[in-house]
């Protein structure tokens, strides 16, 4: 804006010299004579050339940054103001060059002001020239191009060419010349300047959500195939790309930026940019390595997600927020059965004492009037019609659920322990107890099925298996719930394994659930309905009691005549 002033104030200080100059000029030399047309073919000549001379070296500049960074740039640098005034002044000055060449064989006063402002015209070009020059010197800087392309990314520009490359698909998306320009400054290992690309796009991302109509961004439409293709699959690449170079600071900004844009997205009620957000994020979760640095962003991918879901619930975006739960378990089981002796996090334990069982708080907070479901109903809540609400409390058990069987199966496997089993029983606890002082008899019963479950494992695994898991049930559960949870198993009407028994991180949950390779953790004796009508009297006592306690006897095969 600086530099459209100063040109506005040059011309006018120009043509205020003009108008001087043509006035002194009359007076003294009234006839120019016979070196009008010398004059103006110098004119006419010297700007042709200096103008072919620099604008061919503009070019060759132009075409060597935009290759540094990506060659879809190059059109950028001529799509502004600056260029048009340029073409506009120079062509304009040798125009009236050549032109005056005509009229040389008149004289007079009106031929000496036509010359004098022939002159300065000339004058003015070559400081627009110069202008320019220099304009396009700042933009091939590596923050230059970052500015340049960002401040094409109006929403009104990324709309009308997300719908030009939805119906031509030679066109490029809005995005991926900001994309494919930080992608080249990771290669070249520039991190200031590739932070600012990241910056400078969730800006703009947010003057989107904020300034466009919410139709825009519905399912399918141009805008949202721009944004899933960003959001889903361009921004977590890049995160390869700076881990590739050593370069985790820029890394680790990907999902701060993933974080912010769908934070604004939630903000504004825009169901689909949240998801594909979310999306992105657990496809990065699940892509990255187990060294230092890829763990730890993976950790700041969990802690994004861990966000946006909490968000994202509380502004009851619950249908895209239940398969953000559900793929967050799943492919942080998968995650855990990838890992080898050593690669253990702690962020696993958070998962499971924490998140899953805050995100069961909230909805079933949410849930003004909540309805139950048979249990073979909560385990398919994605693929059956059933309320989007139902969908997240059914997403919170079931990764609830797989994250547990994962971090087992590690553990029998690698002989280390995986998880704080005692911490992770709390969080058991805790979604026990909320759901039981709901109006879901059946999801109740599930939850504290799998608990019996966990116990079952835990007693018949080797001792290094699910080392200090404890499940402190207290008075605030319903004095029938474990009695009327173990009949449910000891009758069959209940079976609470599915979940644990089928092979983690497999197949897509949401998509296919319980579908894949059903194989037990452990198989031991007693059986698990054995093992729970062995405790089915300590529940009934603790019942009457009002305590139900973690610790259990010995297996006695007397206990089943009980």
């Amino acid at each position: 804006m600086d530099g459209i002033h100063w040109a506005e104030r040059q011309w006018w200080l120009l043509g205020a010299l003009s108008m001087l100059s043509s006035i002194v000029a009359v007076s003294l030399f009234p006839a120019v004579g016979s070196n009008t047309e010398a004059i103006l073919s110098t004119l006419a000549t010297l700007q042709a050339a200096i103008f072919a001379i620099v604008f061919s070296v503009i070019v060759l500049g132009v075409q060597l940054s935009a290759s540094r960074y990506s060659a879809r740039v190059a059109a950028t640098f001529t799509s502004g103001r600056d260029y048009l005034r340029t073409v506009t002044v120079f062509g304009a000055s040798i125009a009236s060059s050549v032109l005056g060449l005509y009229f040389t064989t008149f004289s007079g006063p009106i031929l000496t002001v036509y010359v004098i402002t022939c002159g300065f015209l000339a004058v003015g070009a070559f400081l627009t020239l110069y202008q320019f020059v220099d304009s396009i010197l700042e933009k091939t800087t590596p923050e230059g191009v970052i500015t340049l392309l960002s401040e094409r990314l109006q929403p009104d520009t990324i709309e009308k060419e997300a719908r030009v490359a939805a119906d031509d698909p030679t066109k490029p998306d809005p995005f991926l010349a900001i994309v494919s320009t930080i992608s080249s400054l990771i290669s070249e290992k520039d991190r200031a300047a590739a932070i600012l690309g990241q910056r400078m796009l969730k800006n703009r991302l947010e003057e989107l959500f904020v300034e466009s109509e919410g139709h825009l961004f519905e399912e399918n439409s141009p805008l949202d195939q721009s944004l899933e293709n960003l959001l889903s699959d361009q921004l977590p690449n890049l995160v390869e790309e700076s881990l590739s170079q050593d370069l985790k600071p820029v890394a680790t900004e990907v999902p701060e930026t993933a974080e912010y844009i769908g934070s604004k997205a939630t903000e504004n009620n825009l169901s689909m940019p949240f998801q594909h957000v979310v999306k992105g994020q657990t496809d990065l979760i699940d892509g990255l390595g187990f060294d230092g640095p890829e763990e730890s962003v993976r950790k700041d991918a969990i802690d994004t997600v861990e966000s946006l879901l909490g968000n994202g619930i509380e502004q009851e975006l619950f249908e895209e927020a239940a398969i953000g739960v559900r793929r967050l378990g799943w492919v942080a089981a998968a995650s855990a059965m990838m890992r080898s002796t050593g690669q253990i996090s702690k962020v696993y334990t958070s998962l499971l004492i924490s998140t899953f069982p805050k995100f069961l708080s909230k909805a079933l907070n949410k849930g003004d009037e909540l309805t139950d479901l048979r249990v073979d109903r909560w385990l398919r809540v994605h693929i059956l019609d059933v309320s989007p609400i139902q969908k997240v409390i059914g997403s919170c058990y079931g990764s609830m659920a797989e994250l547990t069987s994962a971090a087992i199966r590690f553990e029998l496997k690698t002989e280390e322990q995986f998880v704080n089993w005692n911490m992770v029983g709390n969080g058991w606890t805790r979604g026990a107890e909320n759901l039981d002082q709901s109006e879901l008899e059946s999801m109740a019963e599930l939850w504290y099925g799998t608990i019996l479950y966990l116990r079952y494992i835990d007693d018949v695994s080797p001792e290094h298996v699910m080392e200090d898991f404890d499940i402190y049930t207290s008075h605030r559960l319903s004095s029938d719930l474990p009695v009327r949870t173990a009949d449910r198993i000891i009758n069959g009407s209940l079976d609470p394994t599915s979940v644990i028994d089928f092979m983690p991180g497999s197949v897509d949950p949401v998509e296919l659930p319980l579908t894949g390779v059903k194989t037990p953790p452990v198989e031991g004796e007693p059986s698990f309905t054995e093992w729970v009508q062995s405790q089915r009297h300590l529940l009934d006592t603790s019942r009457r009691s009002g305590m139900y306690g973690s610790v259990d006897p010995p297996f006695d095969e007397s206990d089943d005549e009980d």
